[in-house]
């Protein structure tokens, strides 16, 4: 079974309407096309880790600009779905997704075309999405108003991938859980990341574990969270190039 054809599934079931509509009679004398449209699951959470949702498996690739010149466009069931089952929790670890294909899931948090504003855990790690899938992500994460939790953990978004979803990340107050474990951001990345927590209050859990930052990256860091807008509560740091003077330091300055 495909993944359109899964959401569909998910989406409308054949049996026990009577269930749902209360009255066995009504159940059984409404036509198939109004099921259809009044039938949904209570479904909160879909995870679809390590399957194949990538533009070469299950899912076409989406261009979001070829469906806005449609006068009626037929979106993808993914669209519908998170919709109308109001799902708040999707996991796409290891689904291959990539840059190619990354314009359907930004085009899903962003304001249009379905405004999903039940969403509030996105998972995406473990994707090859790398800096040109960022550059798609970000714009949408800026205006997106219902995402609390963003897992971005490899994903391969360098220096430029990660700048980008931290400059994306200055003007959205929503999300409280960011996960950037191994993007290999650098100091450079740090300043970027530095730079959206003097503006950022909403993030309270950021993991910047095994991404090469030294002490000039630490250095950053710690300026970004003394500027007295960052609400950090959870700093994740292993697995960098960190030594124990420049952890001393780091505790020295931060902690008042």
């Amino acid at each position: 079974m495909g993944l359109e054809q899964f959401f569909d599934a998910l989406r409308i079931s054949d049996y026990d309407h009577e269930m749902w509509y209360g009255e066995e009679k009504v159940a059984k004398d409404m036509k198939l096309q109004q099921l259809d449209k009044k039938f949904f699951c209570g479904l909160k959470s879909l995870n679809i880790s390590n399957s194949n949702s990538s533009g070469s498996g299950n899912f076409p690739v989406f261009k979001y600009k070829d469906y806005e010149v449609k006068t009626n466009p037929e979106w993808p069931a993914f669209f519908s779905f998170i919709k109308e089952v109001k799902l708040e929790a999707l996991g796409l670890t290891n689904c291959k997704l990539n840059h190619k294909c990354i314009e359907l899931y930004a085009s899903a948090i962003g304001s249009k075309p379905t405004e999903c504003k039940h969403l509030l855990v996105l998972n995406l790690a473990h994707n090859p999405i790398t800096k040109e899938g960022a550059r798609i992500l970000a714009p949408a994460l800026e205006e997106n108003k219902s995402i609390q939790t963003l897992d971005l953990s490899h994903t391969q978004l360098g220096v430029y991938g990660v700048t980008l979803i931290a400059k994306s990340l200055q003007k959205n107050n929503t999300v409280k859980t960011l996960n950037l474990f191994k993007n290999t951001i650098d100091v450079d990345g740090a300043r970027a990341i530095r730079d959206m927590l003097k503006v950022n209050s909403s993030i309270e859990f950021l993991d910047i574990g095994h991404n090469r930052i030294r002490e000039k990256g630490l250095e950053a860091i710690t300026e970004g969270l003394k500027a007295g807008k960052s609400n950090v509560k959870t700093l994740g740091l292993r697995l960098n190039f960190i030594n124990d003077d420049g952890i001393n330091k780091f505790f020295s300055e931060i902690i008042l």
